[in-house]
């Protein structure tokens, strides 16, 4: 009997605590979380694999398809995300959703 009252407090606390962060959400008061993304970039003879908003490269590479592979290993162990690859001249040349981040197109590449 005390065990069904502790589970059925516990049900209308989630509940309460879900609706709040619901409210909080639609107001602005709190974000959803930026979407996981990294980006191959080109360095002094070295191209980096960096995620994005960070101070530093997460590693260095020789040449750019060392660098794309570890940004993908990087994504697909961390829940996935968007892979921007720079060309020589620092654009963006291409972009890639690394499984299981959400692609924002409904075609394939």
């Amino acid at each position: 009997m005390i065990a069904e009252k502790l589970n059925a407090s516990a049900k209308t606390f989630c509940r309460h605590r879900l609706l709040r962060c619901l409210h909080q959400l639609r107001l602005g008061v709190i974000h959803m979380a930026e979407r996981n993304s990294y980006h191959v970039v080109p360095g002094d003879d070295v191209w980096k694999a960096e995620r994005e908003g960070s101070s530093r490269a997460s590693s260095v590479h020789d040449t750019q398809a060392a660098a794309i592979d570890a940004a993908r290993g990087y994504l697909s162990r961390s829940g996935g995300g968007e892979l921007n690859i720079h060309g020589k001249d620092n654009k963006i040349r291409s972009k890639d959703t690394i499984d299981p981040g959400n692609d924002p197109r409904n075609t394939p590449g």
